[in-house]
């Protein structure tokens, strides 16, 4: 999980967006902190393509600050809703779990310092799970483990859930009261699938499929959705899969490098309708976006708009 994180979405980073903004010269020297907003004109982003958060003025529509450190991440959910990330250095660990409003951030566990710890999914608004994972003295990960763990927000307290441990865990969904996870097959480069009743954290996982192509799940419509390196399926349906997939309500939200000659270069997001498989809305320069019922808040490099998601009707602020 550490590694697919870094190596798909490090690189494009620093190629694409490594100039907006810049490490704050009065912050400790030490790369372990997060930006805010300090002014009223001021509020605190995730940019989600780069993984990093970052305070983005809302007067002149730039980011002013971040923390440009290498290999020093905030890691999110797949639930465009959820305030829980996880931040931590790839190298150095130093993992803690933590909450963002649109000001700053709170930590609410900090982890040992051989241990990192990565967003799996949601369940509900005081149940989320994680997959933690272990590092000897080189950095070299413990695979052996590898485990999910169940976490009691209201608490701030983690559960293993231990038939899981020791299993080569990637990705993670809740659906229809059970957690379905997938793991990897280094031997034909391929993906299982298994789900388990997470009430009791001593239950086996059970498995329900093999040889899948992408361990990516998502949620629509009522449907477990599957997916391949190009397509999301969800029941009948088909979507294309792009770089960051978010499914909200009857809406599947984008985010992906544009390659044609008008947006080649730019990060783009895509807002389609999952009943007619239609796109209603595009916006390039995307950092960031926001939800509120069927409106959406969108935060570009120069601009914010906002999106009626029911019409796709964009209106620039």
């Amino acid at each position: 999980m550490k590694k697919i994180n870094i190596i798909v979405f490090a690189a494009l980073a620093m190629l694409i967006l490594s100039s907006c903004g810049q490490t704050d010269a009065s912050q400790p020297s030490s790369y372990d902190w997060l930006p805010e907003a300090k002014s009223p004109d001021e509020i605190l982003l995730y940019d989600r393509f780069n993984q990093r958060f970052v305070t983005y003025n809302l007067k002149t529509y730039t980011i002013v600050n971040k923390n440009n450190s290498l290999n020093y991440f905030q890691y999110e959910f797949n639930d465009p809703e959820s305030t829980l990330f996880t931040t931590g250095h790839s190298l150095d660990n130093h993992f803690k779990i933590i909450r963002k409003n649109d000001r700053n951030t709170t930590v609410l566990v900090t982890m040992d310092p051989s241990e990192g710890i990565f967003p799996l999914t949601i369940k509900d608004k005081n149940t989320a799970f994680f997959l933690k994972m272990l590092y000897d003295a080189t950095g070299r990960e413990l695979t052996d483990q590898r485990a999910i763990y169940k976490m009691d927000i209201d608490q701030n307290k983690l559960n293993e859930l231990t038939e899981t441990r020791g299993l080569s865990i990637s990705k993670g969904i809740y659906y229809d009261h059970m957690l379905y996870f997938t793991t990897y097959n280094d031997k034909d480069d391929s993906y299982s699938l298994y789900r388990i009743k997470d009430s009791n954290e001593m239950e086996r996982p059970e498995l329900l499929q093999e040889k899948l192509e992408s361990s990516d799940l998502y949620v629509s419509e009522g449907h477990l959705c599957l997916s391949s390196s190009t397509k999301i399926m969800c029941g009948e349906k088909r979507f294309p899969k792009r770089s960051l997939n978010y499914f909200y309500k009857d809406t599947l939200i984008q985010i992906y490098v544009g390659n044609n000659a008008d947006t080649k270069g730019d990060l783009m997001l895509s807002i389609t309708d999952v009943k007619t498989g239609k796109e209603k809305a595009r916006i390039g320069k995307v950092i960031d976006f926001k939800l509120n019922g069927e409106q959406m808040s969108v935060y570009t490099h120069g601009a914010m708009y906002t999106v009626d998601l029911a019409t796709g009707q964009i209106i620039k602020q």
